[in-house]
């Protein structure tokens, strides 16, 4: 399994450069949540998109981003549980995406 603490990145189908992501999970567990399901994009539209990854735990549900490696922008989303278990879905929309970023 793939523990989630260190950048992400992940092309955001047509933004360039590279937006790097860093997904921050319930940083109140002793024991670091295990990525399930490694992150993937939704519901891509010109100025936002949907980003969703499962884990084994956890609520919160938080992605830094933006073009340059200080980042900079913070968004929060949902959490909602996977046929009653103890897994998480999580999911963020990122919005105000600027179109054709160089």
């Amino acid at each position: 399994m793939i523990r989630t603490n260190k950048p992400i990145k992940i092309d955001l189908i047509g933004l360039k450069p590279i937006l790097l992501l860093w997904i921050l999970l319930s940083p109140v567990l002793a024991e670091a949540q295990k990525l399930l399901v490694r992150p993937y994009l939704q519901d891509a539209e010109p100025n936002s998109i949907k980003i969703l990854w499962e884990t084994d735990s956890g609520e919160e549900s938080i992605v830094e981003w933006g073009t340059t490696p200080k980042l900079g922008k913070r968004t929060m989303g949902r959490a909602f549980s996977v046929n009653y278990g103890p897994s998480r879905i999580h999911e963020v929309r990122l919005t105000g995406l600027s179109r054709f970023t160089p």
